[in-house]
């Protein structure tokens, strides 16, 4: 009876906290605060700010407590200190009956099962709407966290204990934060990528007080109801403010959305294939881009994005930077919030100027980098990329290229097909096709061939072509050929009045610089066929207008030439309304005038009154 007794008892007192009383939404922040170490850090100071700050009904902030020792590790459920001067922890020690410290009395936050027992006695105890993940402790990037004596939690285990929790929780969290040194690594990131719907971390060091628990957790005491998305930007925010104010040092933060993952790193696949196949012969380059870029804690650990720019930018084919910009874009949507604090004297000498929100390691072939094959990441390619971009080898020449030889497939003198042929015969050639559009240069198609010859054909424009042979998955040579193919693009217009399709008693023509074509009306729609590139060039933006039988243009559209056929409805406005609109666009344009002078007149009345204020 006495069991049952505590156990009721225990059950009651856990359950008190952490539970939704209103409208508001519920948080549960478990903080795992991994403090067994030779160089302690400031624990108390960071639980005494958490208790400092308010918590809205609600909340609950668990601290999974591990101090250096012995026999001395406990479950606080922070509560509030309404005299922050003093030092002394108020929080309540749980009893947690064995679920996750045991009889001993000591935990190895190193160990993926005190992770996962944590977080199972947290959400189990205080459900709620929203849970957080504090990882909280010494970082080393993708070596992993958490260090406990000389244990320390890998990504491995990282990864091990959240899926265990996720598997009995039934949801990823919403958020994970790591107040810790260089987690955020594109290493980390694709390691728990299914055990969070957020991340936050920072690329660089974090500074010896840790974040500015007060701030953060007043913010979400002020605003309970705010996403997972916008309180990460909160902390970016916070520690950003507080650094440029506190730290000797530079500082970063990001917010990552870990469901776009899968789209930079299937990016990131891409670039890697072509890097390692063009590494033979465009190896200085990609060596030179990767040490280049900049870094914060360890060697060849550098920001992802300065490495992509400064790629996309060097002496490589155009594939590779198309691509390296490919992976930037998705990159930059899986950063929703990122901050830096770039100071102008650090004491540590390290500056962020190129700092983008996460880092990533070139792995070399050492006995020590082996462990690198246990992560996620390894089962890309990009492993193998970065061993051979960081190694210090020879750049190979480039063999002979192709030659072009153009034909005309329809007889209309106007060459429409380029043939590529290398004199060596080769087992793989391969010719990635650019278009030079007024919005710069697109990729447009990507031709493989095993007989040393390929047939450009079907694209019209201004061309670049990536040409390159390639011998055991190796680059050998390559080529950038510029030709031009002729073509036509059509622009099909269909006129709408009231909903309905008409066409009698209309003309529709196409204007552009140097350009008035006017369309072929066929069943009731009209056809716009122009030539590529002697009228226009794909991508450009052309103007569509509509004309009566009296030659008065009744509506006007845009659209963009395609590359081989697009289709604009145009609504024809009423007469009256047209009149309407024309007379209400000259009353704006005549009274335009008056109101600059208007506002000119206030914005001088103002000046003069601060003047007078002033004097």
């Amino acid at each position: 009876m006495a069991c049952i007794v505590v156990l009721l008892v225990t059950s009651a007192m856990l359950g008190t906290a952490g539970r939704s009383s209103g409208a508001d939404t519920s948080w549960t922040v478990m903080v795992y605060m991994a403090n067994d170490s030779t160089s302690p850090l400031p624990s108390g100071d960071n639980i005494n700010a958490m208790e400092a700050a308010q918590q809205a009904p609600g909340t609950s902030i668990l601290v999974l407590l591990d101090e250096p020792g012995e026999g001395n590790s406990r479950i606080l459920d922070v509560q509030h200190d309404p005299n922050p001067d003093q030092m002394t922890i108020v929080s309540t020690t749980v009893d947690d009956n064995d679920e996750v410290i045991g009889p001993s009395g000591e935990v190895n936050t190193g160990d993926a099962t005190t992770l996962a027992n944590f977080i199972k006695f947290s959400t189990s105890h205080w459900p709620a709407d929203r849970y957080v993940l504090i990882l909280w402790g010494h970082g080393a990037g993708w070596d992993g966290l958490c260090l406990d004596g000389i244990d320390m939690l890998t990504l491995v285990e990282l990864k091990e204990g959240l899926s265990d929790a996720r598997s009995t929780l039934g949801r990823s969290l919403d958020m994970i934060a790591v107040d810790a040194c260089v987690e955020a690594t594109f290493e980390t990131l694709y390691q728990v990528r299914a055990c969070a719907d957020y991340f936050v971390a920072a690329q660089t060091n974090i500074p010896y007080q840790g974040f500015p628990y007060y701030q953060i957790l007043t913010a979400l005491e002020e605003a309970p109801n705010q996403e997972p998305a916008a309180f990460g930007g909160v902390i970016v925010d916070e520690y950003i403010a507080w650094s440029a104010v506190n730290s000797q040092n530079s500082a970063t933060l990001a917010v990552f959305d870990l469901a776009e993952i899968a789209s930079v790193i299937n990016a990131l696949i891409k670039l890697s294939e072509q890097g390692l196949r063009y590494d033979s012969i465009f190896h200085s380059s990609i060596h030179t881009a990767m040490a280049s870029a900049e870094c914060y804690d360890a060697e060849w650990t550098f920001d992802i994005g300065d490495f992509l720019v400064r790629l996309s930018g060097s002496d490589v084919p155009l594939e590779m930077k198309a691509l390296a910009t490919d992976v930037f874009v998705a990159y930059s949507k899986m950063v929703t919030r990122f901050d830096k604090f770039d100071h102008p004297d650090p004491l540590d000498g390290i500056n962020v100027t190129g700092a983008t929100g996460a880092i990533i390691y070139a792995p070399s072939t050492s006995l020590f980098d082996t462990r690198y094959l246990d992560l996620d990441l390894s089962t890309t390619n990009w492993d193998e990329f970065g061993k051979s971009a960081r190694l210090v080898a020879q750049t190979n020449e480039s063999e002979v290229g192709p030659v072009i030889y153009y034909g005309d497939s329809d007889s209309d003198g106007k060459m429409d097909l380029a043939a590529l042929a290398w004199s060596n015969p080769y087992p793989n050639v391969t010719a990635w096709v650019f278009r030079d559009s007024p919005h710069g240069m697109t990729y447009v198609k990507t031709y493989e061939s095993d007989a040393s010859s390929i047939t450009i054909s079907g694209i019209a424009g201004d061309l670049i072509v990536s040409a390159s042979a390639s011998v055991n998955g190796s680059a050998v040579s390559y080529s950038e050929l510029s030709i031009t193919l002729h073509g036509a693009s059509t622009i099909e217009v269909q006129l709408l009045l009231d909903g309905t399709s008409v066409s009698e008693g209309y003309d529709v023509r196409v204007v552009s610089t140097n350009l008035t074509d006017y369309a072929e009306a066929v069943s009731g729609k009209f056809y716009a066929r122009l030539a590529v590139p002697t009228q226009v060039a794909v991508g450009q933006l052309v103007q569509i207008e509509v004309l009566n039988e009296a030659g008065v243009i009744v509506s006007t559209s845009h659209a963009f030439v395609p590359d081989d056929h697009a289709t604009v409805d145009i609504e024809i406005l009423h007469e009256e309304i047209q009149q309407q609109t024309d007379f209400y666009v000259l009353l704006l344009f005549s009274i335009l005038p008056g109101l600059f002078v208007l506002a000119f007149s206030i914005m001088m009345y103002v000046d003069f009154k601060k003047k007078q204020r002033a004097a």
